[in-house]
């Protein structure tokens, strides 16, 4: 056996050890031995992979494709890092010659179909999909990227059973378990949704968005104390996120925390997001509502609606302040507003004072939401 074999060998031994360190140290000895070995190539190849080095495992293919040009496996690798990399026309042109090549690569079509949906072109990656579960039926991503599509349209049972169909053939598929925690939380089956974002937990652990998300269904719960440690462990992983701050704040002003509450909105509005202001501005409102800060609610209340005129909440919110100020005519004139832009009035009906929640103009316009909704 050559050295450059025995350097193989020992470095296999090693990844499936978990050793990646040791593994890459002795295939980057036997490359420097031979630079065009495609074993070796491959090795390090795995290895980048394994790391999540995309432009070191891109740098590895490109030496490997100038040795075997047709090389479908690592063509469709190449096509898989300028996927990630988000260079998708690029991409796109590797996965059409990998399909010319093979019109029976189900993976192929099922990735294409992903970059499809990056696109958000919902018809052409449908299309890619379906005809990669035509050629395998038990091919987990196109599942999950099906579910993505039929999600992004509205129909949430529809995106479970491929779900369900993803994790039948890959159990502990990280992205599956997170998206359908997400669907469960969302259709208020919390105890379910924490289940499956848990199972994904080893693999997500290092996603800021994975502790935010699992903070959310803590909170439906009631787990505050568990909410309160995900919302942390997300801001640790990235500390300029305005959502997460914002979901902390309110989660502060929940507890009767309202220093806290007010800085973390301070510390949102410090990192200047246009996109967030409406919500950050009605957070203010709610705070200082629960403070019994009326006037200062208002306020807020409408600067909400100055930024975002069809925005709901910040009308309900000053429902809410205009019926604990016995205010009839503006908290009528508010929550018709807001049930006229989306609100339903069922969000805020137990925080509303008895003669409000008889009412029968209340009445009304809780008929009318739970029509719009049908």
């Amino acid at each position: 056996m050559d050295r450059i074999t025995t350097l193989i060998n020992e470095a296999q031994d090693c990844y499936l050890d978990g050793n990646l360190e040791q593994s890459e140290a002795l295939l980057t000895r036997a490359y420097v031995l031979d630079s065009q070995h495609p074993d070796v190539l491959w090795g390090l190849i795995g290895v980048c992979i394994e790391k999540g080095d995309i432009p070191q495992t891109q740098q590895f293919i490109d030496e490997l494709l100038v040795l075997e040009p047709d090389n479908g496996e690592a063509l469709f690798h190449k096509a898989n890092c300028l996927y990630d990399l988000d260079e998708l026309e690029e991409a796109e042109q590797v996965y059409n010659t990998i399909i010319a090549k093979n019109p029976n690569n189900s993976l192929a079509f099922s990735m294409r179909g992903a970059l499809f949906c990056k696109r958000n072109d919902w018809e052409q990656a449908t299309t890619d999909l379906t005809k990669a579960l035509e050629l395998d039926k038990k091919n987990f991503i196109a599942y999950f990227q099906r579910a993505s599509i039929v999600a992004e349209r509205g129909d949430l049972k529809a995106a479970l059973r491929d779900l369900d169909k993803c994790l039948k053939y890959s159990k502990n598929y990280p992205d599956a378990l997170y998206q359908k925690a997400r669907i469960l939380h969302f259709r208020g089956k919390n105890w379910a949704a924490l289940k499956y974002i848990n199972k994904a937990a080893p693999h997500l652990d290092q996603e800021p968005e994975y502790f935010f998300t699992r903070a959310q269904i803590l909170k439906s719960l009631n787990k505050l104390s568990a909410a309160f440690e995900d919302l942390d462990s997300s801001l640790q992983l990235e500390p300029e996120a305005t959502g997460v701050l914002y979901t902390r704040a309110m989660l502060y002003a929940q507890v009767s925390n309202f220093d806290l509450a007010i800085q973390d909105l301070d510390a949102a509005i410090a990192l200047d997001d246009p996109k967030q202001l409406e919500y950050l501005y009605n957070g203010y409102a709610d705070v200082y509502k629960k403070q019994g800060q009326y006037e200062k609610a208002l306020e807020y209340g409408k600067k909400s609606i100055a930024t975002i005129p069809d925005f709901c909440y910040a009308y309900a919110t000053m429902a809410e302040v205009y019926a604990l100020q016995g205010d009839d005519t503006n908290f009528f004139s508010s929550l018709t507003a807001a049930v006229q832009r989306g609100f339903n009035p069922r969000e805020i009906e137990k925080t509303l004072p008895k003669q409000y929640r008889r009412d029968e103009q209340f009445r009304r316009l809780m008929r009318e939401a739970k029509a719009a909704l049908i």
